[in-house]
C-alpha cells in the first residue's frame, strides 16, 4: 500500500512538472482563437461511476461509486492526441453474502451487502478530435487500462436469513451468537477465524472507450472499461465500469 501511495505522489510530480515545463503562454485568448497549442496539457477530473461484476453469483446490483484524477495529454497533431494520467476509482456493487458457519453449523446469508473496491489506475488512450467551433470540440479515444485495488471493504446488510429459520435475524443480534463473525471484510485480503484467507485478486486491466465534449478548458466525459482480468480466485468475475467525469484543463 505504501509503495503504491509512493509511486502516486510520484506520478503526480511529474505531472506537475510536465504542467510547469509546457508553454503556458499558449493558454491565452489565442489558444482557443488561434492556431498554437500546447503539446502537453494537465487537467483534473472527478464524477460518478457505476460498476458491474460480471458473472459474479451473489452479484446483486451496482450501487454509485466516484473517481477522480489527473490527466495528461499529448498532441500528436491538430486531431490526433494520446491521454494517460493517474485515477483512483472506487467502485461498488451490492451482493448476497452466503456462508457456512463452521462453530454452530448454520447456513445463512445477508442478501444486503455492498462491497467496495478502491483502484489506482492508469489508461492510454489514442484519441482523434473534432472541432465544432472556436470553443467547442469533441473527441473519441479509446485504450488499455491497468488497475491496482488499494483497499475496500465488504460491509454486511442490517438482515440475516438463516436456513430454516422463518424470519431474519437483525445483524447485531446475529454477531452476539456467533462467534468469528464480522460484519465488515476487506474486498481484497481477509483475515477468518485465525486463517489469512484471500478475496479479489488486485490486478486488473482492460480496454476503455471513451467521449470527450470540451468547451474550452472544462470538459465532459463519458468513459467505458472492459475489464479483461478474472478477479476472482473462485469464479469468472470480470469488472465493467460505466463513468461520468467533469474536468478542467489548467
Amino acid at each position: 500500500m505504501k509503495s503504491i501511495i509512493r509511486v502516486s505522489l510520484l506520478l503526480l510530480s511529474l505531472s506537475f512538472g510536465l504542467l510547469a515545463n509546457a508553454q503556458l503562454n499558449y493558454y491565452d485568448n489565442n489558444y482557443y482563437y488561434g492556431n498554437s497549442r500546447p503539446k502537453v496539457t494537465v487537467g483534473v477530473k472527478a464524477g460518478l461511476n457505476l460498476s458491474d461484476f460480471t458473472d459474479y453469483v451473489e452479484y446483486n446490483g451496482n450501487q454509485v461509486g466516484f473517481n477522480a484524477g489527473i490527466v495528461i495529454d499529448y498532441a500528436i497533431n491538430k486531431n490526433v492526441y494520446l491521454s494517460s494520467g493517474v485515477e483512483f476509482y472506487n467502485k461498488k456493487m451490492k451482493f448476497e453474502y452466503e456462508d457456512n458457519n463452521e462453530t454452530t453449523g448454520m447456513l445463512f446469508t445477508v442478501p444486503d451487502a455492498v462491497a467496495k473496491a478502491m483502484y489506482i489506475q492508469i489508461p492510454l488512450h489514442v484519441g482523434y478530435k473534432f472541432e465544432v467551433s472556436r470553443d467547442v470540440n469533441i473527441a473519441i479515444h479509446g485504450g488499455p487500462y491497468a488497475a491496482y485495488g488499494v483497499g475496500g471493504r465488504m460491509e454486511m446488510g442490517d438482515w440475516v436469513h438463516i436456513e430454516g429459520v422463518q424470519n431474519p435475524v437483525h445483524l447485531n443480534d446475529f454477531v452476539k451468537n456467533v462467534p468469528g463473525f464480522k460484519r465488515v471484510l476487506y474486498t481484497f485480503e481477509n483475515d477468518i477465524k485465525g486463517r489469512h484467507e484471500k478475496g479479489f485478486h488486485r490486478f486488473d486491466w482492460g480496454l476503455g472507450l471513451g467521449l470527450l465534449v470540451e468547451y474550452q478548458r472544462v470538459s465532459l466525459g463519458f468513459n467505458y472499461d472492459f475489464g479483461l482480468q478474472d478477479i476472482s480466485r473462485y469464479e469468472n468475475v470480470k469488472v465493467r465500469t460505466a463513468s461520468l467525469s467533469l474536468g478542467y484543463k489548467f
